[in-house]
């Protein structure tokens, strides 16, 4: 019997729990080592209502309900910056209770809540839910995410129910059994997407994700399911609205290019009449009048054979017309034109050409090159050169001009149509700014890129390199 008892005193001291014994009082009658250290003084005579004196009244109630109903009883406390659960077991006429620190536990449980939250938050804002499979019960375990995309609630719900095939549309079961066998076969993980119908009807587009992994030696599948449906509904609007401004665009554009004869044809005879009326004795006042109306309508034409020529292209009119031509030839027929036209503004003009077979479309290349010298022409000081020379198995076209340059931040905005920079004088005045967003249209038809060197202050030049079919023997060129 002494042994017996000895073996308790030794089970009960080395509990990490603190025990003790009270009267219907709360007379502490016995205690554990642990409970002498928790309980200090450690003396038999204590009352544990004065270790406690703020709990005292819950604790002295709990003690008398255990003792008067024998069914134990639970209380928690916060002590010396400590949490504890106190247990109360009634034997006969006295108390057995049981003291427990969950402080740590607690705060585990906390952080854990914390987590959890933390992801629950984090999978209804993604819309991705988490499903995991255990191989060896085949029990399926879904979040609350999962629920949501589905449709469905946890409670009717089984775990044995597989509701990710129930769900998922027919045309895509195929898809989804293959992407798992290949996941079973190789251990890879598979991703896919697929369509589910939920409960109330509706159409979800997700996404899939599926890998293997081990647990405390038990293989299971995981993986997440995303929900597209807001992103696909988001991405389709936008399609449909850019397919609407696509289709008003090319409207315009087919209108104004159907329309080309009929705006070109009034202007044609303004200039007609013009011209007669020049002819005619006019007073100084009348001529001066005239030249501005002459000038009037020359920016008029311009500006119409420009908006023109941007609706052929961006309406698809132009289709190319290629076939091989020397350069050459087209070179001279601009340079003489453009010869003449600088002399008049006292403007150097120089032309460098070479003799070469090209594939292209002369009729839109023309126009590329006119766009570009009539930009030079706008904007030098006093020289312009539409120069040529060999690059491989190419021939780099470059249009130059020692004008004002252009700043390295709007060198791409300058090809925008309508674009206008905004650091020269009087520069609405030089025209409509689509000059050279009718060169960026032409060379994307021709297949080629134009490319631009310019310094603020020392000019500029323009340049492209075109594929050449033969070399032919070089002309002289007049200085």
């Amino acid at each position: 019997m002494q042994q017996e008892n000895a073996r308790q005193d030794f089970l009960l001291n080395i509990s990490t729990n603190a025990l003790l014994e009270t009267d219907l009082t709360g007379r502490i009658l016995y205690l554990n080592a642990a409970a002498g250290y928790l309980l200090a003084p450690n003396t038999s005579d204590s009352n544990i209502a004065f270790v406690f004196e703020d709990e005292a009244p819950d604790i002295l109630s709990k003690i008398e309900k255990a003792v008067h109903s024998q069914k134990p009883q639970i209380l928690q406390i916060f002590h010396n910056e400590r949490y504890n659960n106190l247990y109360f077991y009634g034997h006969k006429h006295n108390c057995y209770i049981c003291i427990e620190d969950i402080t740590e536990r607690r705060q585990l449980a906390f952080a854990l809540e914390r987590t959890t939250l933390r992801l629950e938050f984090a999978e209804k804002t993604a819309h991705i839910g988490y499903w995991e499979l255990d191989f060896k019960d085949k029990k399926i375990y879904w979040s609350g995410e999962m629920f949501r995309i589905f449709g469905t609630s946890a409670a009717s719900a089984s775990p044995k129910r597989n509701l990710i095939r129930e769900r998922m549309l027919k045309e895509d079961l195929p898809i989804y059994k293959e992407k798992l066998r290949t996941l079973l076969h190789t251990g890879q993980p598979v991703e896919g997407k697929i369509r589910i119908r939920k409960t109330n009807g509706g159409l979800r587009y997700c996404y899939f994700k599926a890998g293997i992994f081990e647990n405390e030696n038990r293989r299971k599948i995981a993986g997440t399911f995303q929900d597209l449906t807001p992103l696909i509904k988001t991405q389709t609007a936008l399609e449909k609205a850019k397919e609407l401004a696509e289709n008003l665009n090319r409207g315009k554009s087919l209108f104004l290019a159907q329309a080309s004869h009929d705006l070109r044809q009034p202007m044609q005879a303004l200039s007609m009449f013009i011209s007669a009326l020049a002819e005619e004795k006019l007073t100084s006042r009348q001529k001066m009048l005239l030249n501005k109306i002459e000038a009037s309508a020359e920016n008029l034409k311009s500006l119409l054979d420009n908006l023109l020529d941007l609706s052929k292209m961006e309406a698809n009119s132009e289709i190319g017309d290629f076939h091989e031509f020397n350069i050459a030839e087209l070179l001279k027929k601009i340079c003489r034109e453009y010869q003449e036209t600088c002399q008049t503004k006292n403007i150097s003009f120089r032309c460098i050409r070479h003799n070469a077979v090209i594939f292209s479309d002369m009729v839109i290349l023309e126009r590329l090159l006119r766009n570009l010298l009539s930009n030079a022409v706008k904007y030098t000081k006093n020289k312009i050169i539409l120069g040529c020379k060999w690059y491989k198995n190419y021939l780099r076209i470059m249009v130059i001009d020692n004008g004002i340059g252009i700043s390295a931040e709007e060198q791409e905005q300058i090809f925008d149509e309508f674009y206008q920079s905004k650091k020269i004088k009087n520069n609405r005045s030089q025209g409509s700014g689509l000059g050279l967003a009718i060169v960026r249209k032409s060379a994307e038809l021709l297949g080629i890129s134009v490319k631009l060197n310019s310094t603020p202050g020392q000019g500029s030049c323009f340049w492209f390199d075109i594929p050449v079919l033969r070399r032919l023997p070089d002309i002289k060129q007049k200085k």
